[in-house]
């Protein structure tokens, strides 16, 4: 939530599970333990919108809303315009960056009509 928050030129929305899926597919964190953290979130100015996803109950959306009342939302920090990418690590290309060439391998041997294109 810190890097995108430090990098994002728009609002940032957090809309977490409510934990990772135990063996039954049920999702075991509780509100309070939830809403703890959303609070520490939005206390440290990163967000600007919360909601839940898998396992949250309204008992989880109760204890969010809570923990961020009186909360400032995140101000829009003024960002250099670039061309910002992500994958494994954030990759952000600006005019002072040198030559960037971003793909991935690939196997000719897999299709002969991908080898001829490449061709």
């Amino acid at each position: 939530m810190a890097e995108l928050s430090r990098i994002a030129e728009g609002y940032v929305t957090a809309h977490p599970n409510a934990g990772l899926p135990n063996a039954f597919g049920e999702y075991d964190l509780d509100a309070e333990l939830m809403a703890q953290q959303i609070g520490e979130w939005a206390t440290s100015g990163l967000l600007n919108i919360i909601g839940g996803c898998c396992g949250t109950t309204p008992q989880h959306i109760a204890a969010m809303v809570a923990a961020v009342e009186g909360v400032a939302p995140r101000k829009l920090p003024t960002i250099p315009v670039a061309c910002r990418l992500a994958g494994l690590e954030p990759l952000n290309i600006t005019a002072e960056s040198l030559f960037v060439n971003v793909g991935e391998r690939t196997n000719v041997t897999g299709s002969a009509k991908f080898k001829r294109l490449i061709k």
